[in-house]
């Protein structure tokens, strides 16, 4: 019920940098600055967030300065908290585009433009000798879309299963991997009951850094049929990859479309209907099925997308903190 800052005492301490919104009050430090990720709590009422706790972290950012991760972000905090009442001076703020999240190992990192194919080493992408007749048949490169985020109600998962159900492209041989830990709630029950109809999908749970990259570098497309975003990672490491993306035409997505020349590869769609969603999946799988025919030569043009891309954006990013931090 009170907004209550605490106090955290900086002395030594050049700058202070928050993550995410806090209510703190930093002493001795010259420099404060606050991230502003999202604003969902205050947009998708099914949020596991305090709106009354979110509202007054938020309100803590105006007498800091601000970084937001997308513009759409910064419009929503323009619109939600009244900067009036801080007396902030103008040029206390910036949308900084943050890099993307892969992990590409070091000696690919290091190679750059004479980067090589990476071979997919996971367990997904690869037939094991098991006794378990129930084990699903590993996944075959350029031969699946992918799904790659947290199971929640706004990802919009039940939406898209549904979506590939409608599609067909299961009885082509095109399959759907998602990943994500699916929890114990209704809605991952509603989508375990269309995936219990659908061999084609698979289920992987949670993966780690290696298996994702591999997932992403053989993937014939990305999905992210997003209720909301404050901007959405795995659509950046798409686009960075050169890796189709069919996402939800909300406005963070919207945002990296307009992105340097990510419009070649990001198709915003409307979510108003499983069917636009399944004619487009089927018209990608379509499109760039000829990727299977030659998966060497596509990985390692994704790889060296991506190391260009990821500079870019990664010295961009760099500039953009320190002058802010500068100001």
């Amino acid at each position: 019920m009170h907004r209550k800052p605490v106090n955290i005492d900086l002395q030594g301490f050049d700058a202070f940098i928050t993550c995410c919104p806090l209510n703190l009050r930093p002493r001795n430090t010259p420099v404060f600055v606050q991230t502003v990720h999202d604003l969902i709590a205050l947009e998708y009422a099914p949020h596991n967030e305090n709106m009354r706790q979110f509202t007054h972290r938020l309100q803590a950012c105006l007498q800091a300065k601000r970084i937001h991760v997308s513009s759409s972000t910064c419009r929503k905090f323009h619109d939600h908290i009244n900067l009036d009442s801080a007396r902030v001076p103008l040029g206390e703020e910036d949308t900084v585009v943050q890099p993307p999240s892969l992990d590409i190992p070091s000696l690919q990192r290091n190679s750059g433009e004479q980067a090589n194919d990476l071979p997919p080493s996971s367990y997904l992408l690869h037939n094991l000798r098991s006794k378990r007749k129930s084990k699903p048949s590993a996944l075959q490169p350029f031969r699946y879309l992918l799904f790659n985020s947290s199971v929640e109600e706004r990802k919009n998962l039940l939406f898209l299963v549904k979506a590939f159900a409608q599609s067909g492209l299961g009885c082509e041989g095109i399959r759907l991997c998602v990943t994500g830990k699916l929890k114990s709630d209704a809605y991952s029950k509603a989508v375990k009951e269309v995936v219990a109809n659908e061999p084609a999908i698979l289920l992987t749970g949670y993966v780690d850094e290696a298996t994702k990259l591999d997932l992403y570098l053989n993937a014939l497309a990305l999905l992210s049929p997003s209720l909301v975003e404050g901007f959405g990672i795995p659509v950046l490491d798409a686009a960075c990859l050169g890796l189709p993306a069919l996402a939800s035409s909300c406005d963070a997505h919207r945002e990296i479309h307009d992105l340097f020349d990510f419009s070649n590869y990001v198709l915003p769609i409307s979510i108003l209907e499983t069917r636009d969603w399944a004619v487009a999946m089927k018209a990608s799988a379509s499109l760039h099925c000829h990727l299977a025919d030659s998966p060497e030569q596509e990985r390692m043009q994704r790889i060296r997308r991506y190391l260009r891309m990821s500079a870019q954006i990664e010295r961009r990013f760099e500039d953009q903190i320190a002058q802010l931090m500068l100001n």
